[in-house]
């Protein structure tokens, strides 16, 4: 004899949610990068799951020249739990907390708009026209 066990879970879980993972939004400023560099150049992002289980991710976002199958890794991120926010952040020798959506915006144009990356955007892109 089967026994009927009724389904508990909510309908609702879709994933859908109006908080912007922070994953999508590298994702999409990787793909601004190839569109703005005509293709020449591609943004890379990875994302592991945290060691230990402690229930985090860490990404990596990169900036790919495939002309000449090298890759940069500009800056890196960790966070906790699977909250989206607070982020830790690395770019450069400085390190930082990124408490906000919007603040992740701010901090990633000013990390893409900074000499640092303008200079390696325009080093890549000069190599890979050579």
């Amino acid at each position: 004899m089967e026994i009927e066990v009724p389904n508990l879970w909510p309908d609702d879980l879709d994933g859908e949610t109006s908080e912007v993972s922070p994953f999508a939004i590298l994702k999409q400023q990787a793909a601004q990068l190839a569109q703005a560099t005509k293709g020449i150049l591609h943004g890379t992002v990875s994302r592991e799951p945290e060691p230990f289980g402690s229930g985090g991710f860490t990404y990596e976002f990169g900036i790919n020249a495939p002309a000449l199958r090298y890759n940069y890794d500009l800056f890196r991120l960790d966070q906790k739990q699977l909250d989206f926010y607070p982020l830790q952040c690395r770019f450069e020798n400085e390190t930082g907390e990124i408490g906000s959506e919007q603040e992740f915006y701010t901090w990633l144009k000013r990390v893409f708009s900074s000499e640092k990356t303008r200079l390696v955007v325009k080093r890549l892109i000069a190599q890979a026209k050579a």
